[in-house]
């Protein structure tokens, strides 16, 4: 096939990267810039030129002509309108049925790891490879005999999409359900709409949503349950390639051919726009079915069960007490103040703001004279701590006191729904597939309108000296079940580290163990076995952070980040190390103390890592774990540091939440009742939940689930991953 390339000038330096990333679909063609381009007949003319079937686009002015009515902009500024990213894989006809397709900037795609993947799969779509989206056909509700009609068509669909529209208020004001024949919407006016609805969201069909749990969880709010809902596209891409982007309009356009934007079309026609929604989510989840493969639906069908456990926790959230909330308000307000004066006093200035970029910056060239300075991030800040221990001394300051602010913005002043804090648990939110959690899918515009401020918090980042704030409701105590040592297990026993595997296993406690066994240090001299609590805290934690970094195949500057410029002096101090060495010597000191203790972990010859890089090349790109789960990795590990960090985090991290999700969902399935247990959230290798203080047994009855799911074979070698319970409080803590 003979393509013309229609690139803009920026463009030009990366046209090398087509050819060898479009094998079969590039055997020759032209590549000209588009700026001259003024009209759909002269693209066409172009293509009689120079004997070309097709046409790829780069160029956002070519865009102006095939998109006339639609609000564009330049990607040099960076005022409204949208971008040829918004229209990546849509793909229209020329006036002569030449086919048009619209991919991603060349200068912007080449630095995605998944770039060669996503050109090669738009450029199918110039072949009809995908299927195609049919027309909308909509049925607009407006009458009650409209409404009873389309109740009784849709009770006898095996497949229905659905999708809401909701207002500032958390009203539902549209909804639409989509079948391979018709589009229904509905205007919402009134509860009478919401009864019909109620009959369609409980009927017998099969019922598919694009982030589906936000429905759900609205619905839920107006009393209207969903019956039969299996199908998330959202969740659905997640499980078959976690890397690429899960929005509805990139779903649509990876999956479907002859797709146009339509997301700027929410202000024009409300009821329109609804129905693209669901059109759309309908065929994309079609395809899906169409080329997805075995290993992607067993991965959704795996994780999909925590749906509905993380909609419970996300309905109810968690009671909040006011007095402590007031009072560590007050505290910390106090500490805040006090870091302020602390630094100004460092400073000898009264004034100076560390939240300021302007001010910080200005402090970074004072404090650096021989370099440019450009950024006041933490980055940048942390850059300069590395130059002189005086200036990691006075940024560190500067750090904490924006750390404490942030904290104090993100748990304290957080938005309480009806006195409660609420929460998004995401069973599709990392490529890992460890459930993310967010601030709630409720909120509330700012007085501007400008912006959104969202209930609740991030309940898996939550610092222990916050969650005193959150309590069991009346009669109810809170119990937290926590996987010990989940992920330091699975990468042992992934690896066959035996070393590893005899520290976790049958010491008494793994990080004191570490400590031992990387610093030299007799373990009576960290642990007492006697009591069973540690000798030496700072030596273990310090132990406990490099053991942390290494698995993951930190460098020495990334563990400096991590553990922060401070612990490092304060390990430099502990192991006598010295006196001339500066961060980077300690950092690597501690990372060749992990190798020379587990020299098969991080060995790409003979140990773990060469072993997940040769699955990956033999697989091409796919890893599965012990317990069937598999991913696609795109970037190469073999060139790329970051890929290779990525690639052997993935099978512990996977594996740990796998149990975790397990046992997690039994926990909810058998024992949440309103009255005796209600399941709270899933927090990283945890589970925490409240029960009734008459019903206290049923913590047992709990852990004894949680013990029943968290063993599988690795290797020949069967993996039990203990939990620890804590004592039932009021608080949690």
């Amino acid at each position: 096939m003979r393509i013309l390339f229609l690139l803009h000038q920026k463009d030009l330096p990366y046209k090398a990267f087509i050819k060898p990333n479009a094998p079969g679909f590039v055997t020759s063609g032209k590549i000209l810039v588009g700026e001259s381009i003024s009209y759909m007949s002269e693209i066409d003319a172009l293509c009689t030129a120079h004997k070309c079937d097709a046409v790829v686009t780069t160029d956002y002015r070519i865009l102006r002509i095939l998109f006339p009515s639609k609000k564009l902009k330049d990607p040099e500024t960076k005022g409204p309108g949208l971008s040829v990213m918004d229209f990546q894989g849509n793909t229209l006809y020329t006036p002569q049925r030449r086919k048009i397709l619209i991919v991603a900037p060349l200068r912007h795609l080449v630095t995605v790891k998944e770039a060669p993947f996503l050109l090669h799969r738009f450029l199918t779509k110039l072949n009809n490879r995908l299927p195609a989206l049919p027309p909308i056909n909509i049925d607009y509700i407006n009458t009650k005999k409209d409404a009873e009609r389309a109740v009784s068509e849709l009770s006898k669909e095996f497949l229905i999409a659905f999708d809401i529209e909701t207002t500032s208020k958390q009203r539902i004001t549209h909804i639409s359900f989509s079948t391979p024949s018709k589009t229904y919407s509905f205007y919402i006016s009134d509860l009478l709409e919401l009864t019909f609805i109620r009959q369609i969201l409980m009927n017998d069909s099969l019922k598919i949503a694009q982030n589906g749990k936000y429905d759900c969880l609205h619905l839920l709010h107006w009393n209207s349950p969903i019956r039969n809902f299996y199908f998330d596209t959202y969740g659905l891409l997640n499980t078959y390639y976690a890397e690429l982007p899960k929005t509805l309009d990139f779903i649509g356009s990876f999956f479907l051919d002859n797709l146009l934007y339509w997301k700027d079309e929410s202000s024009s026609d409300m009821r329109l726009y609804n129905a693209k929604d669901t059109h759309v989510t309908l065929y994309s989840f079609l395809s899906y079915m169409r080329e997805a493969p075995q290993w992607a639906r067993n991965n959704y069908a795996a994780k999909f069960p925590v749906f509905f456990p993380h909609l419970s926790c996300e309905f109810e959230g968690i009671a909040v007490d006011q007095s402590i909330l007031a009072q560590s308000t007050l505290e910390h307000r106090a500490t805040i103040t006090s870091e302020l004066e602390s630094l100004n006093a460092c400073l000898g200035e009264t004034k100076f703001n560390p939240a300021s970029p302007k001010q910080v910056v200005s402090l970074l060239s004072l404090l650096n004279p021989k370099a440019k300075v450009t950024g006041s991030s933490e980055a940048d800040m942390r850059e300069s701590a590395l130059r002189h221990p005086l200036n990691a001394h006075l940024i560190s300051k500067i750090i904490r006191y924006r750390e404490s602010i942030k904290l104090h913005s993100t748990y304290l002043d957080a938005t309480l729904w009806h006195n409660r804090v609420t929460y998004s648990l995401d069973a599709f939110g990392t490529e890992s597939g460890r459930s993310a959690c967010r601030a709630s899918s409720f909120g509330e515009p700012l007085p501007n309108g400008t912006s959104w401020k969202s209930y609740g918090i991030q309940l898996q980042n939550i610092p222990p000296s916050y969650k005193k704030i959150l309590k069991a409701d009346p009669d109810f105590l809170l119990v937290e079940m926590d996987k010990s040592q989940a992920e330091s297990r699975c990468t042992a026993y992934l690896a066959r580290e035996t070393r590893m595997i005899d520290a976790v296993e049958r010491s008494p406690d793994f990080h004191s163990a570490n400590a031992s066994a990387f610093f030299g240090i007799p373990f009576n001299d960290l642990w007492d076995t006697l009591n069973h609590k540690t000798k030496n805290k700072p030596i273990r934690d310090l132990a406990k952070r490099v053991n942390h970094g290494a698995n993951y195949n930190m460098g020495w500057a990334t563990l400096v980040q991590t553990m922060g410029e401070e612990n490092l002096w304060r390990a430099k101090a502990l192991l006598k190390l010295d006196r001339k060495w500066g961060l980077k010597q300690v950092a690597q000191h501690l990372l060749d103390a992990f190798d020379k203790t587990y020299p098969r972990l991080r060995d790409k010859e003979n140990g773990w890592y060469g072993e997940l890089i040769g699955e990956w090349l033999q697989h091409n790109g796919l890893i599965t774990t012990p317990d069937g789960w598999t991913r696609k990795f795109f970037g190469d590990p073999t060139k790329n540091k970051p890929a290779l960090n990525e690639l052997v985090a993935h099978s512990p991290q996977h594996l740990s939440v796998s149990l975790v999700d397990k046992g997690y969902f039994r926990i909810w399935y058998e024992l949440d009742n309103p009255k005796t247990f209600r399941v709270k959230g899933q927090i990283h290798d945890s589970v925490l939940f409240q029960v009734h203080k008459d019903h206290l047994h049923l913590v047992q009855r709990a852990r004894e689930i949680f013990d029943e799911t968290s063993s599988i074979e690795v290797h020949g070698r069967k993996l039990f991953i203990p939990c620890e319970v804590s004592e039932p409080k009021e608080h949690w803590k």
